[in-house]
């Protein structure tokens, strides 16, 4: 016969999984999708700012955030509760633009609009024509370090973090900038026009 605290010791058999390892493996479940699509929401606005980085034409950065947004959701159940929403939005973005930059390569198409945002330029303030002109010269910079500067100095994402996005060790981040900076510098200096 068995004693009363014997049974109190045996426990009853437990599942394979446990609800917290399930939430862990799952992290946006169905039932809390909502949540990420409201926290994607927020972070439209530097979505919006990092594409318009690294395109020129307003439309075709809505495109891409657009994109990048229908991407998100539907593969919110990727995104692991915790880690970095705007980390893993931005690589979407970033692999999104990188993907059709390809594409169009192996199919080239003239485009007038390249040329019309060179033909007219609307007058302003010495201050609106500045930043105009240091909006080109990041739009000028090569790729790689044109994206850097959008996440570091405009996003105002740490070293890491862009490295992490950009998928490359954080001394080739630091490296980007660098020249990126000294470029810059360069062609917003008084004597770049040759004067």
């Amino acid at each position: 016969m068995l004693h009363s605290t014997t049974w109190k010791n045996i426990s009853p058999p437990r599942p394979a999984v446990s609800p917290r390892e399930t939430d862990r493996r799952n992290p946006a479940r169905p039932d809390d999708a909502e949540a990420v699509y409201e926290a994607i929401a927020a972070l439209v606005p530097q979505l919006r700012r990092f594409a318009l980085g690294l395109v020129k034409d307003s439309s075709e950065a809505d495109d891409l955030v657009q994109d990048c947004i229908l991407k998100a959701m539907e593969k919110h159940h990727q995104w692991e509760r915790g880690t970095n929403l705007k980390g893993w939005l931005m690589t979407i973005l970033r692999n999104h633009f990188i993907n059709k930059v390809r594409t169009a390569k192996r199919r080239p198409t003239a485009s007038l609009d390249d040329h019309d945002y060179h033909l007219c330029r609307s007058g302003g303030q010495n201050g609106h024509v500045a930043l105009q002109q240091l909006g080109e010269a990041v739009y000028n910079l090569p790729f790689e370090q044109r994206e850097v500067v959008m996440l570091v100095g405009v996003e105002g994402m740490s070293y890491e973090e862009a490295a992490e996005i950009i998928n490359c060790p954080l001394g080739t981040v630091r490296s980007r900038l660098s020249r990126a900076r000294n470029a810059l510098k360069d062609y917003m200096s008084p004597d770049a026009d040759g004067s």
